[in-house]
């Protein structure tokens, strides 16, 4: 293939760069998801109950991408090993392809509603939902007030999304030692996401004090991840050799 059909190629893939119109169109957009949110809320709130609550469609997409997410970096993993044959270049890849198989997992507590199987007693007692899940352990939900599995999302997500993507790009140094980790770095666009998803939650919890927006928040996150594992996935596409041009 020449460099012009490469070109071509690479146009029709989803932007994903750091270019500061892509940035732009994302901000743009994750804008407008919010925006849509909060008119929901504030219009019909049956149906934004239907959004917020749990078990409901918002989490179950949100498992859905987590799930997207952990396959396409398994994938990269499988590829960068196939290409290398070392382990020692696939270790994130399968790090957070395992965490996000994990997260999809949790989300919908291990299908315990989806196909109805029955939880051993053991278990649902130290659950405050009683469910199979550990997000929901007593010590580790959301209801605890000191540590819970939500503010560790929100640290996890503003790690990945802002603070080691902003590094990357302004300190040498930083890049540097990322990419003889083999770190996979977010793209930029990932950090407006991560603006826009505290934002939401904050200011929707000024509007709707009584309810929780977490699930909102979360949904966010994970449309974070899954561009994330998009834009690691296209960056080894695009760094793999090309076939032979034909003559």
């Amino acid at each position: 293939m020449n460099r012009a059909g490469a070109g071509t190629a690479e146009k029709k893939n989803m932007d994903l760069s750091n270019q500061p119109g892509t940035l732009f169109v994302w901000s743009l957009l994750f804008l407008c998801l919010a925006a849509a949110f909060f008119v929901v809320m504030v219009t019909d709130m049956d149906l934004y109950v239907l959004l917020v609550k749990e078990s409901a469609y918002t989490e179950l997409l949100t498992a859905i991408l987590y799930l997207a997410s952990g396959v396409i970096f398994f994938v990269k993993g499988y590829q960068v090993y196939r290409d290398e044959r070392s382990l020692a270049g696939i270790v994130f890849y399968l790090l957070f392809g395992l965490m996000f198989v994990f997260i999809a997992g949790e989300e919908e507590s291990w299908g315990q509603w989806m196909f109805s199987y029955e939880v051993p007693d053991r278990i649902t007692r130290i659950n405050v939902q009683n469910e199979l899940n550990v997000h929901n352990m007593a010590f580790f939900s959301k209801y605890s007030h000191i540590f819970n599995t939500h503010r560790l999302l929100v640290a996890l997500a503003g790690t990945l999304f802002l603070v080691i993507p902003l590094l990357n790009a302004w300190i040498p140094k930083v890049r540097s030692l990322l990419t003889a980790l083999r770190f996979p770095v977010a793209p930029l666009l990932c950090a407006p996401l991560f603006v826009v998803a505290v934002s939401y939650e904050k200011v929707a919890m000024l509007v709707l004090a009584h309810w929780s927006h977490a699930e909102i928040a979360e949904f966010f996150y994970s449309i974070g991840f899954f561009l994330y594992a998009l834009s690691v996935y296209t960056e080894a596409a695009r760094k793999s050799p090309e076939p032979a041009a034909k003559e």
